[in-house]
């Protein structure tokens, strides 16, 4: 799913590393293990290296299997989440949505394989999503739509899911902080997909219970603090930014949300708008 906002708009957030990452993927060699394709130990390899913040690595080692043995549904979800978590890394909406459409391929690849599988409907709203909140109106209002279609039936598969509450808590936001010119184009483009369903309310219902399924996310808390400033409840976003900037990382993008959030509380001192 997208991550919270860019400064000054509504779609993107600013990641904060570097073109570390640009290209290495493909350049990587592929890591040791027991087989071509799919073995447990290169999986549990490539999860090593995602864990320990080698992205393009891991993603390198799964690529090369997914090459020989394409229909390896395990490897190819993981190489969704790796082509993701390099596009937050990335620096430059060129870079970053080139990762997105890679993330997406793998996600749709998995999707066909396994359509109502946990792991191909959750990377497939994440990369759908943080596409559309950066590329060109006609696509974003397509993606959008996929996206909601995703997230509701990782819903009703699982009720409890904290990606799919965030996800549509994150689509209410981003319609709900267009200018009016911009919902009317909206409006065209969802074909009047429930955009007059969007409220500031329940888009804070659904990013709520995001945190509460989900505590130890700051991405998720970041979204709760985004509507939440908007809805001018300015301290209880401020103890959410707090909040996300202060927990310890689990996932090698988690840095970067984390600086997001720091970002956004030196703002709000220096009496500017988040």
């Amino acid at each position: 799913m997208p991550r919270s906002p860019r400064p000054g708009s509504p779609f993107a957030v600013a990641a904060l590393l570097g073109l570390l990452w640009t290209g290495t993927a493909a350049a990587q060699p592929a890591a040791e293990g027991s087989g071509p394709a799919g073995g447990a130990p290169r999986l549990a390899r490539a999860d090593s290296l995602f864990d320990a913040g080698l992205v393009a690595r891991s993603l390198a080692l799964l690529e090369a299997d997914l090459a020989v043995a394409p229909n390896d549904f395990d490897a190819r979800w993981r190489a969704a989440r790796a082509a993701w978590s390099l596009g937050i890394l990335a620096s430059g909406t060129e870079v970053e949505n080139a990762w997105y459409r890679r993330a997406i391929a793998h996600a749709d690849r998995a999707l066909s394989a396994h359509p109502d599988a946990v792991e191909s409907l959750r990377w497939a709203v994440a990369s759908k999503g943080s596409l559309a909140v950066q590329t060109g109106a006609r696509e974003a209002g397509r993606l959008a739509a996929e996206v909601r279609g995703l997230a509701e039936r990782l819903l009703e598969l699982r009720p409890a899911d904290a990606s799919a509450h965030y996800a549509l808590a994150k689509l209410e936001y981003e319609l709900l902080a267009l200018s009016p010119a911009r919902r009317v184009l909206a409006r065209m483009l969802f074909s009047g997909d429930r955009l007059d369903e969007a409220s500031w309310p329940h888009a804070l219902e659904l990013a709520r219970r995001a945190v509460e399924l989900d505590p130890g996310s700051p991405l998720f808390r970041l979204g709760l603090a985004d509507i939440l400033w908007h809805m001018g409840r300015r301290d209880e976003a401020g103890a959410q930014f707090e909040a996300a900037r202060d927990l310890p990382l689990r996932t090698p993008v988690d840095r970067d949300f984390r600086a997001r959030a720091r970002l956004q509380l030196r703002r709000i001192q220096e009496g500017r708008d988040p």
